[in-house]
C-alpha cells in the first residue's frame, strides 16, 4: 500500500493512503470489531440455547411457506414468504 508520510518537527505525524485502501481498511476493521463481538457471545454460558425457528415464527405471528401479510408489535405489516 503507498502512503505518504508527513513528518512534524522531525517525528512521522500522519500517514496519506489512497481512498480506496482506507475504505478497505475501514470494512477490515470493522470485521474484527464483529468478529470479537460474535467470539464474546459464543463464550457466554446460555450461547447453546436456542428455539426452533417455528417457535419463534409462530410468537411472532409469521409462518413458513407462501406470501402472507400480518403486524409487527409496532403495527408495520411483513410480508413473509417469497415474491
Amino acid at each position: 500500500m503507498p502512503a505518504q508520510i508527513i513528518e512534524s518537527r522531525g517525528k512521522k505525524e500522519y500517514a496519506v493512503i489512497p481512498y480506496k485502501e482506507y475504505l478497505k481498511m475501514q470494512e477490515e476493521i470493522e470485521d474484527y470489531a464483529l468478529l470479537k463481538i460474535l467470539r464474546k457471545a459464543k463464550a457466554e454460558p446460555d450461547y447453546h440455547m436456542r428455539r426452533p425457528f417455528e417457535d419463534v415464527a409462530k410468537e411472532l405471528g409469521l409462518t413458513k411457506g407462501g406470501n402472507e401479510t400480518s403486524r409487527s408489535r409496532s403495527g408495520k405489516r411483513i410480508v413473509t414468504g417469497s415474491r
